[in-house]
């Protein structure tokens, strides 16, 4: 007879399991909030919130570099993608809270 112990099996703690549920989560958040963002919305913004002096004719193709206006002046940033005559567009140096949709009166080409 062998007076051996048995090891016992490795448990997570709670302490690890709450630590595990709450990164998951936070990285479903993150996930749909960038989902979210790319999803075009259907509500028409009113007419001055979409007004820029730039061609409403003009079209705009992905990862195209461009000025974009906000609040009366001109912003460098990047197409992203396009829907329904709206781009969504990454503004350059700034937090994704800015990006957004706009149409091509805000928009116009940025000198090479």
């Amino acid at each position: 007879m062998s007076l051996a112990r048995e090891r016992p099996k490795s448990r997570v703690t709670r302490l690890e399991a709450a630590a595990l549920v709450l990164a998951c989560a936070v990285l479903v958040a993150v996930g749909l909030s960038f989902a979210v963002a790319l999803v075009p919305r259907n509500d028409s913004p009113s007419p001055a919130a979409d007004d820029g002096p730039g061609n409403p004719a003009s079209t705009y193709s992905a990862e195209q570099p461009v000025l974009a206006w906000h609040a009366g002046r001109w912003y460098p940033a990047h197409v992203h993608s396009a829907a329904s005559a709206r781009y969504f567009i990454t503004y350059d140096d700034f937090s994704t809270s800015w990006h957004e949709w706009v149409t091509a009166r805000r928009l116009r080409p940025r000198p090479h």
